[in-house]
């Protein structure tokens, strides 16, 4: 009979460790993606403003149509700084999370490493059980046949 894998207990929390490193990993970079997502779309107004603003212009603005666009422009500038802040923190959690993950896979392939050696270890211990049984066995016939003659 083999004997068990002694962290068979360990292994299995590591290989959960990795899983949940997974699974934050995918919602770290959905977080980046919408990030992303989010500024391209406040640069897109502000493409689209800028756009609108040239056309209007040339027809002339009074003062209050221009401070109106400048004001918004300021505020669209700054929470485009503010976006473009959220993505790269979110980048660097993104890494980071890659990171821990790549570190839970090189502990759980260390661990399926010294399992594949366990077994091999029991596999050999096993085939040395066999064959010390079938020689037994096969000593104990003779020496039946032995006394027989």
């Amino acid at each position: 009979m083999s004997k068990r894998f002694p962290l068979e207990v360990v292994m299995e929390l590591t290989r959960k460790q990795a899983d949940e490193a997974a699974v934050a990993l995918a919602a770290l970079r959905e977080k980046e993606r919408e990030a992303l997502k989010t500024l391209d779309m406040l640069e897109t107004c502000r493409e689209d403003y800028h756009e609108r603003f040239a056309r209007t212009s040339q027809d002339g603005l009074r003062n209050e149509q221009w401070r109106n666009y400048h004001d918004f422009i300021v505020k669209l500038n700054a929470a485009i700084a503010q976006q473009q802040e959220t993505l790269n923190r979110c980048r660097i959690q993104t890494q980071a999370g890659l990171n821990h993950w790549q570190e839970c896979r090189v502990k759980l392939k260390s661990f399926d490493v010294l399992f594949e050696r366990h077994q091999r270890g029991e596999m050999l211990l096993e085939a040395k059980r066999e064959q010390r049984d079938q020689d037994e066995h096969t000593g104990a016939m003779h020496a039946r046949r032995d006394r027989k003659s």
